[in-house]
């Protein structure tokens, strides 16, 4: 099965419920991967993948991947 990549700081209430809900699809069977920051607290054993740039809420998503 692919893992399910999960966006660890996409959320109103993140990092917490957002790793929170990971670590219940893992405790499930389901492969997830992280995506987040360097060093986020909270991982566990979930491996992460870090992501260095930010799409804010305000930008232009078609500029965001430019």
């Amino acid at each position: 099965m692919l893992p399910v990549a999960v966006d660890a700081m996409g959320g109103d209430r993140a990092p917490g419920d957002i790793l929170a809900g990971a670590h219940a699809a893992a405790e499930q069977g389901i492969p997830v991967v992280l995506v987040g920051p360097e060093g986020l607290d909270g991982c566990g054993d979930l491996p992460l993948i870090h992501a260095s740039e930010v799409i804010a809420m305000d930008d232009d998503p078609a500029q965001g991947v430019r």
